[in-house]
């Protein structure tokens, strides 16, 4: 609001909700949706202040304390305190004769967050032996920067535009160069503009969320270039940017002033068409996926079984193959009677987090992943370790639904004792 206006922000309100990544990960009871509020709501607070001076200690050390239980919730969250330095570096590197205040709203930043990430950092030390106990084997499956910016880009597109059609110019370079450098210089001229007859505070705001999207967009690049995630795409990874990427945007198009001056009143029509694209663009993806789903439903009940559905351009199996889990009565009861401290993998973690209401782990059985996993055995205590796989979308539609347990279970340790095995589920204990 104090960069785009009420009526900005409620719109930017409105397309972050509907959003696809937050239609798609949002509504389910894991992590993403709150570490965004948290996210917001502690930027929002820098927002709101002009950080140049000290006086701000309360209102910063509940910006801190936000941060930290968006890191509580998700290590994705990191990007938040790196935001915090880069901007008070700057502060500190453009006005070195007022150092004091940065240094000052540092320390109360960082109090805040240290109260909430501290004792993270130490149930982590103590159970898992390391303050970040997370690990991602490569799959063998090789990422450049190159190809892990597309990746990147395409999903920051499609949650931002909700057009598939506008992030699939991320995969052709022509497309990228004759769209993107346009709108981009577009933008660029008209920032330099909004620019100019701001203030102080609206600078200091429109740089704390270029840096807050920069490096957040940094980090996905690096990850997915570097680790063999499972995801084909990073919506999910994505879409704790998109509002700053809106904010910003909207902020750009805000006319510069109530008045009525031919500029002002192209800026205005520019920002409500773009509004309405983007509303559009949402509600679009959400009937397409719709429409999908009626199509898939009309397959599987004209020929007799879900695997038809699997040749149907576009379609994505995996929600058949969960829907099928999640009806499983063996497989609940398998879940139900194991033990309390039993420490539970899946390559279909989410939804056997939700169907059971236990703490399922998401896990692929790659030789890499088993391999640390059995680094990591020793600090389970003992604990008895349960992989329960299901088939996966590739499996299906690489024609492998028959075989798809011994491919999946190659890599499994020599030993493992067979919980359940049904034609669609496949649950071990490894040694």
């Amino acid at each position: 609001r104090p960069l785009a206006g009420r009526w900005a922000s409620m719109l930017i309100a409105v397309l972050v909700a509907s959003s696809p990544g937050f239609v798609e990960w949002g509504y389910l009871a894991l992590s993403d949706a709150a570490m965004i509020l948290f996210s917001v709501l502690s930027l929002g607070i820098l927002l709101r202040l002009n950080c140049g001076r000290p006086g701000f200690g309360k209102a910063l050390l509940l910006s801190g304390i936000l941060a930290g239980c968006a890191y509580a919730l998700r290590n994705a969250a990191a990007v938040l305190p790196l935001t915090v330095m880069v901007f008070l570096a700057w502060q500190l590197l453009s006005r070195p004769q007022q150092w004091r205040a940065p240094f000052v709203n540092g320390i109360a930043w960082g109090a805040g967050f240290a109260a909430i990430a501290f004792p993270v950092f130490l149930y982590n030390l103590h159970t898992f032996g390391s303050i970040q106990p997370y690990f991602a084997a490569h799959g063998g499956v090789e990422y450049g920067l190159l190809r892990a910016f597309r990746i990147s880009l395409w999903s920051l597109l499609i949650d931002f535009t909700g057009w598939r059609q506008a992030a699939d110019i991320a995969w052709n370079a022509k497309a990228l160069v004759l769209i993107a450098l346009p709108l981009g210089l577009f933008l660029l001229w008209r920032g330099r503009q909004q620019w100019k007859r701001a203030s102080q505070g609206e600078r200091a705001a429109l740089l704390l969320l270029l840096i807050y999207l920069g490096i957040g967009f940094a980090m996905i690049v690096w990850g997915r270039s570097r680790f063999d995630w499972v995801e084909t795409t990073l919506t999910r990874q994505l879409m704790p940017y998109t509002w700053a990427a809106l904010a910003a945007v909207l902020w750009v198009l805000k006319p510069a002033s109530p008045s009525s001056t031919p500029q002002q009143t192209l800026m205005t029509g520019m920002l409500l068409m773009a509004g309405a694209i983007l509303l559009w663009g949402r509600v679009d993806n959400a009937w397409s996926t719709v429409q999908r789903e009626h199509a898939i439903r009309d397959t599987v009940a004209t020929q007799g079984h879900e695997g038809a559905a699997a040749a149907m351009p576009g379609v994505i199996f995996t929600n058949h193959i969960k829907r099928h889990a999640s009806r499983d009565s063996a497989l609940a009861g398998l879940l139900a009677g194991l033990p309390q401290d039993a420490y539970l993998l899946s390559n279909h973690a989410a939804l056997l987090s939700l169907t059971s209401g236990r703490n399922v782990r998401d896990f692929a059985p790659t030789a890499d992943n088993l391999e640390a996993l059995a680094r990591m055995r020793a600090r389970l205590q003992g604990r008895p370790v349960v992989m329960i796989l299901l088939p996966t979308n590739t499996l299906i539609r690489q024609g492998q639904a028959a075989t798809w347990k011994a491919l999946v279970a190659k890599d499994l340790p020599t030993g493992s004792t067979t919980l359940l095995d049904t034609a669609t589920t496949l649950a071990v204990q490894l040694p």
